[in-house]
This record gives structure tokens, sequence and C-alpha cells, in this order.
């Protein structure tokens, strides 16, 4: 967990990093502002429809109710990549996901800030990227550990 008194997440703990980086949450958090009446053009859409591609896309457009919601998710997703960097000092770090799909709007400055925030020799030796598998990255893995526990287990 980032934060021990932070966001709910599926898991059933709160404050964990899939909980405040997620497409889900991310949409979450700009409808819970945009309800509130917070101007954005956000608020055109559906309440209930708002995703984060569109946040994105509006973020991406001067939206600043999205680039808020936006810069918050890069900022702790940054910070909890230079976390994994600074505790297991891989020399990659691959995302995954249908956040992903944005592509440079994302990992630019989530890959800028974890190697600003990690510690300097591990950083210097480490790298932040995109899945090429993308969104289909989850089930990839899921399997490749099945499979590794099977064969474990043989």
């Amino acid at each position: 967990s980032l934060a021990h008194d932070g966001w709910p997440c599926p898991c059933g703990s709160r404050g964990c990093l899939e909980a405040f980086a997620s497409g889900t949450n991310i949409a979450q958090r700009a409808r819970e502002r945009v309800a509130a009446g917070e101007p954005s053009s956000l608020a055109a859409l559906a309440l209930d429809t708002i995703t984060s591609g569109e946040v994105a896309e509006a973020a991406r457009a001067g939206d600043t109710l999205a680039g808020e919601v936006w810069d918050d998710t890069v900022r702790v997703l940054g910070a909890g990549v230079a976390s994994i960097i600074n505790l297991f000092n891989p020399r990659l770090v691959i995302l995954g996901g249908g956040v992903t799909a944005v592509g440079d709007q994302l990992i630019a400055p989530v890959r800028r800030i974890a190697l600003e925030r990690a510690f300097p020799s591990m950083a210097a030796e480490a790298d932040v990227v995109i899945a090429r598998l993308g969104a289909d990255i989850g089930i990839v893995g899921a399997v490749a550990a099945a499979q590794a526990r099977l064969a474990d287990a043989a």
C-alpha cells in the first residue's frame, strides 16, 4: 500500500497503487469532481460513462480538472515505480493494462518521476516501458504463473 488510509482497492485493502492508478479509479476521481460541480469539458458527457481514456484526452486538450486528475495519477504511479526500483533494483519496469493505451502521455512523466525519485545508482541502470501486449499483459502473466506452478508441482 502507498497510503494506509487511501482509496479502497478491489483486493480488499486500501491505498494500493492499483486502487489509485487504475483506469477505474482515474475515471471515478474525475466523475466525483464533475458531480461536485467543478467546471470541466467532461461535464458534457454522461457522468456514469466517463472513462480514463476520456480523462486523458481532456487533459491533453487542456481541461484543468482532467489535467489535475491525470497529473495526480502519474505522480503517484511514478512514485510507486520509484519504490519498486529502490526495493528490487530491476533493470526494467514494464507497465501494462488498459491505462497504458494512452502511450507517451502516461509513460513519459511516469518514467521521469520514477527515475528522479529512485536512488541515483539504481535509476541510472533502470528504465520504465509499456508492455507490448498492453491490456492483455495481466492475462499472459497469469497463464505464465500457472504454468510455472504446474511445472514446480510436477
